[in-house]
């Protein structure tokens, strides 16, 4: 039987000298592997950060891609591009295969989408986004709405964050992120009201560096490859930077 979902390509893999591997994020099946024939692969080569529809045959192990229909390309550009395969490398090691979540593919697709713009500031905050949603998909976000004692966030109160336990009033002893409660306050009103003139430069710095914390204990020790790149590229720029003005 084939069935029809939106997906774009995550990651590609080689595996016999005829065929190839997709890592693809779908609509309706979330996370899943499709084989390719190498014949057909000039077909999708060009098809990461591409939106279109996939009609897949399931088979024991893998799909089987049996046609395939762009709908909406995307051109993000320069170094935009290393916050893309962010988003990618995050799926590929944090999703389990076949964890279906539309909210989590439209937060994915809106955030690729802001990469194609010059505001830095709306691409940060789809960034965050798109990591919100990620953990709540996982079950592991804390609770943005009320701290571990129940009660509702008070704006001159700084609360403690701990990645197990939510945000308490109080200091602990493990590891935690500190955070005002008007900041809290701050990214839950412009999350429910879609408000981008509230944001601001130092708002999506401590948005940024909490994300961050929430997703270092599922990541672990490995680092990501996209950031690891993206760094050694910005190195080099700067390297050039300096040479040029001498």
């Amino acid at each position: 039987m084939v069935v029809e979902t939106l997906g774009v390509i995550l990651k590609r893999s080689a595996y016999q000298e005829d065929r190839v591997l997709l890592d693809l994020f779908t609509e309706c099946y979330g996370k899943i592997t499709v084989l390719v024939n190498r014949s057909h692969k000039s077909k999708y080569s060009d098809q990461i950060f591409q939106l279109g529809k996939w009609h897949l045959k399931e088979g024991k192990v893998f799909y089987f891609s049996d046609d395939y229909d762009s709908v909406q390309s995307s051109a993000i550009q320069g170094l935009n591009i290393w916050s893309g395969y962010y988003l990618n490398e995050l799926l590929v090691r944090l999703l389990p295969k076949h964890h279906a979540d539309s909210a989590l593919f439209t937060h994915y697709w809106r955030a690729v989408k802001a990469l194609e713009f010059g505001d830095s500031i709306l691409q940060e905050w789809m960034l965050r986004c798109f990591e919100r949603t990620l953990l709540e998909s996982l079950g592991v976000m804390p609770d943005l709405w009320s701290d571990n004692d129940g009660d509702a966030f008070v704006e001159n109160l700084l609360y403690h964050l701990c990645a197990e336990n939510g945000f308490s009033k109080f200091k602990t002893k493990s590891h935690h992120f500190p955070i005002l409660g008007e900041n809290i306050l701050l990214i839950n009103n412009i999350t429910d009201n879609n408000d981008h003139a509230l944001i601001n430069k130092e708002l999506l710095l401590i948005y940024k560096r909490m994300m961050r914390y929430l997703l270092q204990p599922l990541l672990g020790h490995q680092p990501l490859q996209s950031k690891v790149w993206l760094q050694t590229l910005y190195l080099k720029q700067q390297e050039r930077e300096k040479r040029s003005s001498l």
